[in-house]
């Protein structure tokens, strides 16, 4: 039984239950013990016409096949009372055993003693002649009181009432303590982590149960990981562009410094080289921060081949500078349905990332194919390639790489983390592996 809710049923069901079975069987046994204490009352005149009179009238005028036919009528009769006739032998005429008091009575009866003060309150003995001159005891006796009665006999019907609601709230208290403990354990986890411990999580006996408390804690456990991943990459992206903005104006200051000293107008022209610069980062650095924090994207219809062709082309120019081509292979017209200016975005940080670090001469080549209803679009460089432990590393922004991938030879950008957010926000991937002759392969797999 995995579920929590069928637990619960059957528990509350379960008390229930056993109630109503309770006050059911207290109230047959008290009915049935009342009504023996009735025939108590006058139990010497009962008994003598009730029970032996027919019984020697029976034996009397049919002999011992009428006294069987007596017995057995009475037995199916009497609820309160045990009936037993034993001949001379021994032997019970209906072949049933006879009750632990019985043989005893048996054995002095057959010795010869006398029965006179054998019986007692709840047991009779009579004996019976046949006019045959053969001999019948009669064993009349009171069953036995119901367990539950002998049992709680001192508290009467009050104390088994007692005992049964004392059942009812054990039982009662493990379902609560088996539903609530959980709940506390997982409010205090809350409490820990609302307080800034990113640590806080449950322990594995409730994320190893396998009911909805189970689930509750697994998905709690994710909730907490997701959480401290979270804050600990925006503590981290806080340090980041922290640094990154730290360089340009320190080069700033410094250019600042010198023009003031030197009166040269090539400070002034690296002081504005360095202010665009910066501009930029802060750019991309808002970019990014609409794109982690779902900012609404717009949805539109319109041609990737032509804003790929746009990209490529100032790509182009880009590297004609270092001698490094570009090749574009796509169909004539492709739709694609998203955020154009988001995606075109990712697609100009991907290819312009190709390009800065191809060597000299070489040829970036960008092919753009559909796929069913899926959009692929495949750059590769002809660079150093990236070591394959950083090959998801390098989507994070500022991600520190070798001097050889690096874009300023000892920090990383925020570009490819702009083009793998962005892609996902459309329900794309995008993936980067090392090509089989050198270079690195970025593959953007997005939904048409």
């Amino acid at each position: 039984m995995n579920r929590l809710s069928v637990r619960v049923f059957l528990a509350f069901w379960a008390v229930i239950v056993l109630t109503l079975v309770s006050v059911v069987l207290i109230n047959s046994q008290i009915h049935r013990y009342q009504r023996g204490e009735e025939f108590e009352q006058e139990r010497t005149e009962f008994i003598e016409e009730r029970v032996v009179a027919p019984a020697r009238a029976a034996l009397n005028r049919h002999g011992e096949r009428g006294l069987k036919r007596w017995l057995m009528a009475a037995r199916a009769r009497s609820r309160v009372l045990d009936l037993h006739v034993v001949n001379a032998n021994g032997v019970e005429l209906l072949g049933e055993r006879l009750p632990r008091h019985g043989r005893p009575l048996v054995e002095a009866w057959r010795s010869g003693r006398d029965l006179g003060h054998a019986g007692g309150t709840h047991r009779w003995v009579r004996e019976l002649q046949a006019p045959g001159g053969r001999d019948y005891l009669l064993i009349i006796s009171r069953p036995p009181r119901p367990f539950l009665f002998r049992l709680f006999g001192p508290f009467g019907p009050l104390g088994l009432l007692v005992v049964a609601i004392f059942i009812s709230g054990l039982i009662s208290f493990a379902l609560a303590r088996y539903i609530a403990r959980p709940m506390q354990r997982m409010r205090e986890a809350g409490s820990a982590l609302g307080s800034g411990d990113l640590a806080a999580r449950l322990p594995g006996r409730l994320t190893r149960r396998r009911d909805e408390i189970g689930g509750l804690a697994r998905d709690f456990n994710r909730m907490a990981d997701q959480l401290s991943q979270m804050i600990s990459g925006q503590q981290q992206l806080l340090r980041d562009v922290s640094h990154e903005l730290r360089s340009p104006l320190a080069r700033i200051q410094v250019a600042l410094s010198l023009a003031e000293r030197d009166n040269d107008p090539r400070h002034l022209e690296r002081i504005r080289v360095e202010g665009e610069r910066l501009d930029l980062l802060v750019g991309e650095i808002l970019a990014y921060a609409r794109l982690q924090h779902a900012d609404p994207l717009a949805d539109r219809t319109f041609d990737l081949v032509e804003c790929v062709t746009d990209i490529v082309a100032d790509a182009r120019l880009e590297g004609r500078a270092r001698k490094v081509g570009v090749e574009f292979e796509a169909p004539e017209r492709l739709p694609a349905q998203g955020d154009e200016q988001a995606l075109r975005h990712a697609i100009e940080n991907v290819i312009r990332n190709a390009v800065r670090h191809s060597p000299a001469d070489a040829v970036v080549n960008v092919v753009l194919r559909q796929h069913g209803d899926r959009i692929r679009l495949r750059v590769t460089d002809r660079g150093p390639g990236v070591d394959p432990g950083d090959l998801q590393r390098i989507f994070e922004p500022f991600v520190r790489l070798s001097p050889g991938r690096s874009e300023s030879g000892v920090g990383g950008g925020i570009g490819l983390a702009i083009a793998r957010a962005a892609v996902e926000r459309h329900g794309g991937e995008i993936i980067a592996e090392n090509a089989p002759d050198g270079g690195l392969v970025v593959t953007l797999d997005l939904p048409q």
